[in-house]
């Protein structure tokens, strides 16, 4: 089985990446790159465009594929509450963050301002993904396209809960508006539900 975080940041050209995880509502690292480090984007940009670079020549080479494995999203309501997202997010909208603890980050952003965190979280991913298509089809690609495969975990995990389960809402606690995306020339959007990775 690989390594996923070694992997990536082996390909990507990424130092020190531990330093890049998102950190969840109880402060654990959680190993997935925190998009919104400019490290991580420079990492994923370096990807896309050595791809673009040795198979762009070619005509049946249509784009590439963003799937489970490192999808540029928060993952989850509980992940993003470092030092250096939180931050972010009060420069941009103004809003304080009381709390120096990640913790006493999540509890007062989703008591207090759930709504602008979650839609602030979503333009972020939206603005990220956006980079990415950018950077494939820069040099004249303007014919290749990134699909953008959502993992199914992220909509599926409350069917349990059927009818009342809400899988947009769901979508949108990761930090992925598909009305967002789909603004996005160039970029397609693909459910990801894969039966043999549900069989037990």
């Amino acid at each position: 089985w690989v390594d996923r975080p070694t992997w990536f940041a082996r390909l990507g050209g990424l130092d020190n990446q531990e330093k890049l995880y998102h950190i969840d509502a109880s402060g654990q690292p959680v190993k997935e790159p925190n998009y919104l480090h400019p490290a991580a984007l420079k990492a994923y940009q370096r990807l896309i465009a050595a791809y673009r670079d040795k198979f762009g020549k070619y005509k049946h080479f249509r784009g590439i594929t963003l799937n489970e494995e490192h999808d540029p999203s928060f993952g989850s309501i509980r992940n993003g509450y470092d030092n250096a997202t939180t931050a972010l997010f009060e420069k941009e909208t103004g809003i304080a963050i009381p709390g120096k603890t990640p913790r006493e980050r999540a509890d007062w952003l989703l008591k207090n301002v759930r709504e602008q965190w979650i839609r602030w979280r979503c333009k972020k991913t939206a603005q990220f993904v956006r980079k990415l298509v950018e950077t494939i089809r820069a040099g004249g690609h303007d014919d290749l396209t990134i699909q953008y495969w959502i993992p199914a975990r992220y909509f599926l995990s409350g069917l349990e809960n059927w009818p009342k389960y809400d899988a947009g809402k769901a979508l949108l606690e990761t930090g992925i508006d598909p009305a967002m995306l789909r603004e996005i020339p160039g970029l397609q959007l693909v459910p990801s539900v894969r039966p043999d990775y549900w069989r037990h």
